[in-house]
């Protein structure tokens, strides 16, 4: 049974209005998943820029610097959804703790090796992958568990604030990655990561074993897969939003790699220009974030969540067709707005709108459809190469748009101010 929207987890009424953001950081459980998910996106983001900078010097291979980048994020698709199930059977917090504690030997090989001068790229590859399925664990394992601590009202606040700052963390860990780098190597990057995730295991200790998703018992993996694919399809408005998922993630996200490319050779910009502009969209992703954080109510969810996506397409089709210094810094903060409804209403709408027994279960299905975006790069790149990086834009948000408007009419559920139970 769910919760009721006018309870928290405890049973008291819940805190409305701006300061529920302030009372979820009021909460120790609450605070400690938080940062726990805080510290993993930093070592994250630090060695995206770390190894990426080091293989570069090590090569002098591009390509290989994408092919590391490639890999992190397929584990996403191919093991985000097993992990998912796997923690309703061994319990959310202990599943965590052993992925974190494995890292930890992961990074310390990994810093000996290049300390050494024995690291090659295959090194490299096996430690992205291990982070790659840490990863793909934390967003639908810990995510589901911040959920449980904030309760179906507060649903929408806790996964924006986590979403915001991943978004600062995106900012914040490169920075980190490039001092690090310069000032220990990278054998120091991945011992800084070593610590940083004892941290993490630490604060996730303090998190009461009572408040994770208990082991389930009776059922097995392959029946929870198919009893979460079968809900997932019976619910015309959960099919819906996953294809928006799908759409976003594969026209949505990817013109990010395209804009040091546009802002070089169509907008003349330099290096530190084209960081603000691409800083610009962070910086409007986090005020989107922050603002759902204080005004969404499960009822706004499906509609945050369709018409962000909906924002965001049209103004990457903006920065795409701009050729202007002027829209190109109008067009980026608002795509960054309206990704950050999209991306915070994700978890939210599975969290509230899932029976408590099978949210793990839809969260894999989530965390699969997320997965696709390699698929993304991959389109843009080839259209890239074929013309240009403005027309591979254009063309991409012209195919989101259109996909989205399919999916608008075929599924004119997630157009609903619908509240929890309420779903068709």
């Amino acid at each position: 049974m769910m919760l009721n929207e006018s309870e928290s987890p405890s049973g008291g009424a819940v805190t409305t209005g701006r300061a529920m953001p302030l009372a979820l950081m009021g909460d120790r459980t609450f605070v400690a998943l938080w940062m726990t998910g805080a510290i993993v996106n930093v070592i994250r983001w630090l060695e995206v820029l770390a190894i990426g900078v080091f293989a570069f010097d090590l090569t002098g291979s591009p390509l290989v610097v994408s092919f590391l980048l490639l890999v992190r994020t397929v584990p996403m698709s191919v093991v985000g959804f097993w992990v998912a199930l796997l923690a309703e059977k061994v319990g959310s917090r202990l599943l965590l703790l052993v992925m974190l504690a494995i890292m930890i030997p992961v990074s310390l090989v990994l810093a000996w090796l290049v300390y050494v001068g024995e690291i090659e790229i295959w090194h490299l590859t096996i430690g992205v992958i291990f982070s790659g399925c840490l990863q793909a664990a934390d967003m639908p394992v810990r995510r589901i568990m911040l959920g449980e601590v904030a309760g179906v009202e507060r649903v929408g606040a806790a996964m924006s604030l986590d979403s915001s700052t991943n978004h600062i963390t995106r900012l914040l860990g490169p920075i980190m990655g490039g001092v690090v780098l310069v000032t220990m190597g990278l054998d120091g990057a991945f011992v800084l990561s070593a610590a940083l995730y004892v941290l993490a295991i630490g604060l996730l200790l303090t998190v009461p074993a009572g408040e994770s998703s208990p082991p389930s018992a009776g059922t097995s993996i392959i029946r929870n897969l198919i009893e979460g694919v079968r809900l997932a399809r019976e619910s015309r408005m959960l099919v819906g939003v996953l294809w928006v998922t799908v759409i976003h993630n594969i026209c949505g996200f990817p013109f990010l790699s395209m804009v040091p490319v546009i802002g070089k050779d169509v907008l003349a910009l330099g290096p530190v220009e084209v960081g603000l502009l691409t800083g610009a969209e962070g910086a409007g992703a986090f005020v989107g974030a922050m603002f759902a954080a204080v005004f969404a109510r499960p009822q706004w969810f499906l509609r945050i969540y369709l018409y962000g996506s909906v924002l965001a397409m049209t103004m990457i089709l903006l920065f795409g067709l701009s050729g202007t210094v002027l829209l190109s810094s109008i067009a980026m903060p608002i795509a960054g707005l309206g990704a950050a409804g999209f991306g915070s209403m994700q978890s939210a709408i599975v969290f509230a709108f899932a029976p408590p027994h099978l949210r793990g279960r839809l969260m894999g299905v989530l965390v699969f459809c997320i997965g696709v975006g390699p698929l993304g790069y991959l389109q843009l790149g080839l259209l890239a190469d074929w013309w240009n990086a403005s027309a591979a834009v254009t063309i991409v948000a012209i195919e989101g748009m259109v996909a989205l408007a399919i999916v608008i009419v075929r599924y004119p559920e997630i157009r609903r101010a619908l509240a929890p139970g309420e779903q068709s």
